[in-house]
């Protein structure tokens, strides 16, 4: 079986600083698009193996509503051994 996926993502970074006076904690939060593609192949009637690569993009990070130029992308690769019963 052979298969495509798209849909919407959501990430965080969150930051902490204690200077011995006092923490200081930040979060910012922002969204993108994942596309990705795979495939199963059948190892019996029990285990089958799946194999997935996924793309996220969650365009340019903004600091204090200011674009950094930064982008924001991440790559993933998965192979997974299902177990059907």
């Amino acid at each position: 079986m052979l298969y495509v996926k798209a849909g919407y993502t959501d990430a965080s970074i969150e930051g902490e600083y204690d200077d011995g006076t006092g923490e200081i904690s930040d979060e910012i939060s922002f969204g993108g698009f994942r596309i990705g593609a795979g495939g199963e192949i059948d190892l019996s009637s029990n285990y089958a193996i799946r194999v997935e690569y996924r793309y996220s993009d969650y365009g340019d990070l903004e600091f204090l509503g200011v674009n950094t130029g930064i982008g924001v992308s991440r790559n993933q690769g998965i192979v997974t051994l299902l177990g059907k019963f």
